[in-house]
């Protein structure tokens, strides 16, 4: 059965029109008749089989329903250019009252929405997961030789809003490396004391304890300035001086001094530059530590990303080229390859929300090795057409082919729930139709009436076909 056979038999899209059997160039009295030809026949006074007067009553408010809205000439026009949808919308002129229990669902309805996105707001919650393989030798990794897991790193951060004004936030990191772990725990708040003032202080609980005072001023509309005094068990007083400025032509620049400890003194300097398809960065840093580095991300669709960073310091030397695609609203992948003096690695990151899982993979440790080279720049691409021929692609299909079951159960229950309706209507019809068909046969053969068809309901198709 097609969907627009679907559709009519369908009690929810059924026509005023069909109900009172009359087509839409029908008059005022036309309607007023046929309303009082069908009156006399599903009023569920004219029934005294409890049965029949169940259904008698169903049918009688769907012909009363149809009735006061083709009555009435406003109701009628909305009716026929908008439908149903548009007299349960509030098209028709005048004001459409609701009723006490219309009035209920809605203010609950409403304050349902306004939990949900007070309780979003007062809490945001974020992650990062990292886990670094070494696949440079497999058969000792998976024989205990050498260990297969390098590194890992878990960060955790939630936000929660105690005012208007006031958020308080707590931040977990725990961190493996070389059979050796290490974590703290930070306990921050943040305060907005104007416009264009915001104050920040945290304190960090673990191996190392230390405090941290942040405070951020808008001094233009596009200039932006910030002081940090920190306090660290050990090695003292700190102090960091930062400025940002909006350029022309959709760039930043970012420039920070870190004052002390003579440990980690150093200035940097970042700029960013964004296009219509492209986002452009550069980082230079001198100092305690010194390095410079370059990234590019180019928007080949809206969905489609291409990414090149490259890195230089006192580690060595890397390049970094990869692509990412987004599924979905708050989903992104992305899988790279990593060359550099530190070797060859190939790395994967899902973005899921505030969720970030990253999993770098190192396949050598030489980067002139050819073979590593060569899965590096082949694995991300053959990982890709893999997981989206193999995993996204079935899963898709399997949800589309979900949504259409599940509509199609709702279309049998429709046509089930129809046909139901439609037998119970022809069954108080057909009392009325055997005594007419009675006092026609009582007459003279000559004066009697044959019926060669018959149709009831939407006649329009009916007469199209001839």
């Amino acid at each position: 059965m097609s969907q627009s056979n679907l559709e009519q038999i369908s009690d929810e899209s059924a026509e005023y029109y069909a109900i009172l059997n009359i087509p839409r160039e029908a008059s005022d009295e036309d309607v007023r008749r046929a309303y009082r030809n069908l009156a006399q026949v599903y009023h569920p006074d004219k029934h005294t089989d409890p049965e029949q007067k169940i259904r008698a009553e169903d049918a009688f408010n769907r012909l009363q329903e149809a009735y006061e809205v083709l009555s009435d000439p406003h109701r009628r026009q909305v009716y026929d250019v908008y439908g149903k949808e548009g007299l349960a919308a509030g098209f028709e002129l005048g004001t459409k009252l609701d009723s006490v229990d219309d009035l209920k669902a809605k203010w609950e309805e409403f304050k349902r929405k306004q939990e949900a996105e007070r309780a979003e707001l007062l809490s945001n919650h974020r992650g990062v997961y990292m886990c670094r393989l070494d696949l440079s030798n497999p058969r000792a990794s998976l024989a205990g030789e050498r260990p297969l897991f390098r590194a890992a790193t878990v960060t955790n951060s939630i936000d929660m809003q105690v005012g208007e004004s006031d958020v308080v936030y707590l931040q977990g990191v725990a961190a493996l490396r070389a059979n050796a772990g290490a974590g703290s725990l930070i306990f921050g708040y943040r305060r907005v004391l104007s416009q264009h003032d915001t104050l920040d202080a945290n304190a960090v609980l673990g191996a190392r304890p230390s405090a941290t005072l942040t405070s951020t001023r808008q001094l233009t509309p596009y200039t932006t300035a910030s002081l940090t005094t920190s306090y660290t068990v050990g090695q003292g007083t700190g102090m960091q001086v930062s400025t940002t400025r909006h350029l022309p032509y959709n760039m930043q620049a970012t420039l920070g001094w870190v004052v002390g400890p003579p440990a980690a003194s150093g200035i940097s300097f970042n700029i960013t530059k964004r296009g219509t398809k492209y986002l452009a960065s550069g980082k230079l840093e001198l100092g305690a530590v010194t390095s410079v580095s370059a990234k590019l991300v180019y928007h080949v669709s809206p969905s489609v990303h291409l990414r090149a960073i490259a890195r230089a310091g006192h580690t060595g030397i890397d390049l970094e080229l990869g692509a990412g695609r987004k599924w979905g609203r708050n989903t992104v992948g992305y899988i790279g390859s990593v060359v550099g003096l530190q070797g060859v690695a190939v790395k994967g990151r899902l973005v899921r929300g505030g969720q970030t899982f990253e999993v770098p993979i190192t396949l050598s440790n030489q980067y002139s090795d050819y073979k590593a080279l060569a899965a590096a720049y082949m694995l991300p691409p053959l990982a890709y057409i893999a997981v989206s021929r193999y995993v996204v692609r079935p899963l898709v299909r399997w949800q589309r082919q979900r949504r259409e079951r599940h509509l199609q159960q709702q279309h049998a229950d429709a046509i089930r729930e129809s046909l139901q309706k439609a037998f119970s209507e022809r069954s108080l019809i057909e009392p009325v139709a055997r005594r007419k068909a009675r006092a026609e046969a009582a007459k003279r053969p000559t004066a009697g009436l044959v019926v060669l068809d018959a149709v009831y309901g939407k006649v329009e198709e009916y007469l199209a076909e001839g």
